[in-house]
């Protein structure tokens, strides 16, 4: 039910995000540049436990922000009846 309430169209948290994608990107190619296949190896998992972490902390505030916006907004409603 969440992903409707999203825009699939819009590029959420932009221009940041792009700059940052490709601070990520360059950081990425240095990294295999210089690093062993069990260095990268290890970067990889690193950063799929960082993501995996994130995903699980931003599905849980998008929750209580859309429910506490809804208890806002049934108050408002109650307040006005």
């Amino acid at each position: 039910m969440i992903e409707r309430l999203m825009n699939e169209e819009s590029r959420y948290g932009e221009p940041d995000f792009s700059r940052t994608e490709r601070q990520i990107t360059e950081i990425c190619q240095k990294l295999n540049e210089i690093l062993d296949e069990d260095g990268q190896s290890l970067v990889d998992s690193l950063t799929a436990a960082y993501i995996h972490q994130n995903n699980l902390i931003l599905k849980d505030v998008f929750k209580s922000g859309f429910c506490a916006a809804m208890e806002l907004m049934m108050e408002f409603l109650n307040q006005k009846s």
